[in-house]
């Protein structure tokens, strides 16, 4: 993934080189991938003149150098950085995937709008975090409840018996 930063221009220069940029390779295969990060930071040398530059920072060095001629165009000093890698965030399991037997129904019947909506309040979104929580948690969510609460930690142990199978 292309990410190319801008460093040391006023936020509206940026915006307008940002807008540049994207135009420069819309067409491309990669362009959907590309990414421009604006750092509103002040740039100087020795004799505190203004050097902005742009950072190019990517982990697949496929097209490279095609990005760096096209940026060439823009007058701009242009920094290359090659990582190592790239790797993206895991996405976090809602708590409502939670709640879902293997036949895609709901593993409970009973109140799971009411469970739910006291997790969400409780701030509680993903399974990860539910997974956290002790019983002495869980008394404490408003609106759960013992039922609530034993619904739960036998979702919890399904869950858990699976993992290890």
């Amino acid at each position: 993934m292309p990410n190319i930063e801008i460093h040391g221009l006023t936020e509206r220069e940026a915006a307008k080189l940002t807008r540049e940029i994207f135009g420069m390779f819309r067409e491309k295969s990669y362009a959907d991938e590309m990414v421009v990060t604006f750092y509103p930071t002040k740039v100087v040398d020795k004799n505190w003149k203004s050097q902005p530059f742009i950072r190019l920072a990517n982990s697949c060095q496929e097209h490279t150098q095609e990005i760096l001629e096209r940026l060439q165009i823009l007058n701009i000093d242009i920094e290359h950085l090659a990582l190592v890698a790239f790797i993206p965030k895991k996405p976090s399991s809602p708590v409502v995937k939670y709640f879902i037997n293997e036949k895609g129904l709901p593993a409970f019947l009973h109140e799971p709008k009411k469970i739910e909506n006291a997790l969400r309040r409780a701030g509680i979104m993903t399974i990860e975090e539910l997974d956290k929580l002790s019983g002495r948690d869980f008394q404490n969510i408003r609106n759960l409840g013992a039922k609530g609460i034993a619904i739960i930690l036998a979702e919890r142990e399904a869950r858990a018996g699976k993992k290890n199978s």
